[in-house]
């Protein structure tokens, strides 16, 4: 059966910066979507943003949608089926996982992102400031 699990957590450096981050326990090809979590991709405000876009493709006011946290994962966002490709360093093949998966990762992604943001996450005080490594 297949399993597509993944964790939120948030890295604190010796000085404070904070990064949240993505892993994956199964699937080589999945760990490249760690990389969603990078620049931009960071903040709730771009998450609700691509949520949103998403939208636009399941009512099919778009064909597709396509975002990214930087070159090294892109989502080509489809209706049933999602491309994820890699920019300019193809290190990895393009492979295709139902959109349903990457709707659920950033839903999910967003929830935790908010939960960090508001400062409710347990022993980890939110700042602006150290906010992440981008």
């Amino acid at each position: 059966m297949f399993k597509f699990n993944y964790a939120f957590y948030i890295e604190v450096d010796v000085n404070g910066k904070q990064r949240p981050f993505i892993t994956f326990s199964h699937g080589e090809n999945y760990k490249h979507l760690g990389n969603l979590a990078f620049g931009r991709m960071s903040k709730s405000v771009r998450i609700k943003e691509i949520l949103s876009e998403i939208g636009n493709v399941l009512t099919d006011e778009k064909e597709e949608y396509q975002f990214a946290g930087d070159d090294w994962c892109i989502v080509n966002f489809k209706k049933d089926k999602s491309t994820i490709t890699n920019g300019v360093f193809d290190s990895f093949e393009p492979f295709e996982m139902d959109s349903n998966l990457i709707l659920r990762l950033m839903q999910d992604w967003y929830k935790f992102l908010l939960t960090w943001e508001n400062g409710e996450i347990p022993g980890i005080t939110y700042s602006p400031a150290k906010g992440g490594f981008v």
